[in-house]
């Protein structure tokens, strides 16, 4: 290092220390900017730009179908199409279907420890086609696709934990718990270290693969997740066009099946973050603002210094030194606290991403968590946004302090004359503004997020969460037993639940809270639209639902103990559903036909005996789709969850009712997913809570800069003032009309801030609820209370000043 640098950096660090307050408010400034510059950066990097590690993931795409007459999208691929897509598609090299684990819905464990464990399905052809051989072993044949095969593959990972890297595991057996059911499965590979597909489209790695089995037969209910591979001279509009082609030839040979569905092809890259975008968007228009409020601060710290020394620098260009030097001077002062400042906020931002994943809900399961990590791209890409901003800041400092001239900086007091200036063009005037519309914007965004969170908690509250308890019960596959033996095993057991202490009341249902799966239904006999259909979701119930959620009987009547095995097969409707197109007048007295039927042993007709209204669904704050309700004791199924209704904590009586469930077949039955009402909300929160919170931090972060800022500008512009200030008071101006003058100016610069922040605010709201996160842009009272926050502060910071500066 040359003598003059080194004499450069030891001024910098006298002047440091000897304006420790400048100096520590830019240090600070800057962590906060830097920080949130890197969070940005490893949002974009780790979620955007980071290739997938599978080889030609540029070529992947996932197949994703749609049901045009239910409206769903983003469906996996039926059973029956997969290996008709396979056979003739002409713009792919291979595609191969999986299906991930879903450990919510069918525990899986390890027989002999009872270790719960995560299996993935594969296809034989997805190994080929990610060109994923095993480290050592085999992967499956395809002669497997059709066999009752127990073939499985490991993981590096689980290989290594569960069997000490044995390679003599080849041949061996694992023995596991499936659904309540012992399968023992032969090891015939296992894959090399890092290969965890279908990780990243799905967060978690699994423990092993087992063979995934298809035939050429549509199965209702049965889908497959299916990736596929184009060929390397294929574009995405052609590949789009060939499956188009495929599925209109599948539509018309399988009409009853297939003649309402249509695919599409999307790059794996971009799937891999569908479920954090809306997240990811939010927070990165959050570090923007925050990162805009600390640099108009920065900003204003540099013209402040420069305004302050103008001066001196007219001094060095008297005696002698050039203009480069007062930009190398000015680069190494203004340097040194960036990079000090910027090396604080890659160590927050760093730990940071190190702790999210622990921090997450639980309910909120995000693919790529894995990638947010602040590693070399994203640390070299903040350095070199931190090496600009130096030399930007530097050079706005040597160009004010310098490009005045000689004379005019040497004849230069220390203060400056802005009363006859109009007021928003006087120095630090748009500073203060833009830094008060931006912190506005995400202080009223954070508001209305914590408003959302608000209605979706009391959506849940009306139904007393703390007082619910929900549990599955899982039938293992080789036990069969007939309906009325389902029917008679659940009627003893809710005799039994319900005379537990502490329960008032006791239903079951298929599945709660109730999962959005539509499905076809038809009028049956009787006057009403030949040939007329409309989807609506199918839920089988006991009596004792409508009281436990609390449906409300708008005609007719609910579902009875009296609607028995003999007695007339009968459903009730939702108002969603009543008011579909399905009726010819009153839906009451109506026959209702259900294109699936789950067994031969239901009836095939369903008279509607009433109509409920739904409050919204548990814990989402969305209305309740079109619905039908099923009598359990005439659609019997045997995998049901149990819905009780206590008369205080839920927990206190969880034991004993778990206990009297396993009655229902000692020493095979499984329960999963015990849970209060009060977990079911926070899991269906999550999403929003998790957004709600970081905009509250960050809108707090952005508040404290921009209230430093209003005072620091206040402050800074009247302490220049002082000469007309005295010259006021000298031919008679009160010390309150000076205060007045100096609070009412600011207050105007404040106001036009928070009106400008305001319509920010509104665009950043409408964002938000096109993410469907249930904001609410009609709020107005929230932007009140914003603009009552920065009022407050503009009136304090300006009070202070104009305190001081008459003093």
């Amino acid at each position: 290092m040359n003598s003059q640098a080194t004499l450069d950096i030891r001024y910098a660090l006298r002047l440091l220390l000897r304006n420790r307050a400048f100096s520590a408010g830019l240090v600070a400034t800057t962590a906060v900017v830097v920080g949130a510059c890197a969070c940005l950066f490893t949002l974009l990097y780790g979620l955007a730009l980071r290739p997938i590690t599978l080889k030609d993931a540029d070529r992947l795409v996932v197949l994703w179908e749609s049901n045009r007459d239910t409206g769903q999208s983003r469906l996996p691929l039926m059973d029956g199409a997969y290996p008709l897509y396979r056979q003739k598609l002409s713009t792919f090299d291979e595609i191969a279907a999986f299906q991930p684990y879903d450990g919510s819905l069918r525990p899986i464990t390890i027989a002999e420890t009872g270790e719960r464990v995560k299996m993935a399905r594969a296809a034989p052809e997805l190994f080929q086609m990610l060109d994923a051989s095993p480290q050592i072993g085999r992967t499956f044949l395809h002669s497997e696709t059709n066999l009752e095969s127990s073939s499985v593959v490991l993981s590096h990972r689980f290989w290594e934990r569960h069997f000490g890297s044995d390679a003599g595991v080849i041949g061996g057996s694992l023995l596991l718990n499936e659904y309540g059911e012992p399968v023992r499965y032969t090891i015939v590979g296992v894959m090399k270290e890092g290969f965890e597909f279908p990780s990243p489209l799905f967060r978690g790695s699994p423990d092993f693969w087992v063979c995934l089995k298809y035939a050429p037969r549509f199965t209702p209910g049965n889908h497959f997740f299916t990736i596929g591979k184009r060929k390397r001279t294929a574009t995405l509009p052609e590949v789009q066009a060939d499956l188009k082609r495929v599925a209109e030839r599948i539509a018309v040979e399988q009409p009853r099946f297939y003649g309402s569905q249509s695919i599409q092809a999307v790059p794996i890259q971009a799937e891999s973050v569908r479920e954090m975008r809306s997240t990811v968007v939010t927070l990165i228009a959050a570090f923007l603002l925050v990162m805009s409020v600390g640099s108009a601060n920065i900003t204003h710290l540099v013209l402040a210094r420069a305004t302050s020394r103008r001066r001196e620098a007219s001094i060095r260009l008297a005696l002698g030194a050039t203009r480069l030097d007062l930009l190398r001077l000015t680069g190494v002062e203004f340097g040194l606290p960036i990079f000090l400042g910027g090396a604080a906020g890659l160590i927050v931002a760093a730990w940071g991403f190190v702790a999210l994943p622990a921090v997450l809900p639980p309910g909120l399961n995000v693919a790529r968590i894995d990638a947010l990590l602040l590693d070399w791209p994203v640390v070299l890409m903040t350095l070199c946004a931190c090496v600009i901003g130096a030399l930007a800041l530097g050079f706005i400092l040597s160009a004010r302090v310098g490009f005045d001239g000689i004379p005019s900086g040497l004849h230069s007091g220390p203060t400056i004359s802005t009363g006859r200036s109009p007021l928003l063009r006087r120095p630090g005037s748009m500073i203060l503004i833009c830094e008060v519309a931006l912190a506005f914007a995400l202080l009223a965004g954070a508001f209305v997020m914590l408003q959302s969170v608000r209605r979706l908690l009391d959506e849940g509250a009306r139904t007393n969460p703390g007082r619910l308890l929900s549990l599955e019960v899982l039938f293992p596959n080789n036990i069969q037993f007939d309906s009325a033996t389902t029917r008679a095993k659940y009627a003893s057991f809710l005799l039994n639940a319900a005379a537990i202490r502490g329960v008032q009341a006791v239903a079951l249902a298929d599945s709660f809270p109730l999962t959005e799966f539509p499905q076809e239904f038809t009028l049956g006999r009787g006057p009403g639209i030949a040939g007329a259909a409309q989807y609506a979701e199918m839920h089988i119930v006991t009596p004792g639902y409508s009281e436990i959620v609390g449906l409300q009987v708008t005609a007719g009547r609910w579902l009875a103990d009296s609607d028995g095995e003999k007695s007339t097969p009968v459903v009730v409707i939702n108002e969603a559903m009543a008011r579909g197109g399905l009726w010819a007048g009153q839906p009451l007295g109506k026959r209702l036909r259900n294109s699936l039927r789950g067994s031969t042993e239901w009836p095939e007709e369903w008279e509607v005996v009433g109509i409920v209204r739904e409050p919204k669904r548990f814990g989402s704050g969305r209305a309740a789709p079109p619905a039908v309700y099923f009598p359990f004791s005439q659609a019997t199924t045997r995998n049901l969850t149990i819905l009780a209704r206590t008369d205080g904590n839920a927990r206190r009586v969880a034991s004993p009712v778990r206990d009297e469930a396993l009655r229902l077949l000692p020493g095979k039955v499984m329960i999963d997913k015990l849970r209060t009402g009060t977990d079911i909300v926070s899991e269906s929160t999550a999403r929003s809570s998790f957004v709600a919170a970081q905009l509250t931090a960050l809108a707090l972060v952005a508040l404290a800069l921009a209230s430093i800022g209003v005072y620091s500008i206040v402050s800074f512009y009247s302490s220049q003032r002082t000469h007309e200030i005295a010259v006021r008071m000298a031919v008679g101006g009160s010390r309150g009309q000076v205060m007045w003058l100096i609070v009412s100016q600011t207050a105007t610069l404040v106001g036009i801030g928070a009106a400008s922040g305001c319509i920010l605010a509104v665009a950043l709201v409408r964002t938000l609820s096109s993410f469907r996160y249930d904001a609410q842009p009609t709020d107005s009272y929230l932007y009140l209370v914003t603009a009552a926050i920065f009022g407050a502060v503009g009136l304090v910071a300006s009070y202070a000043v104009a305190r001081r500066v008459t003093d």
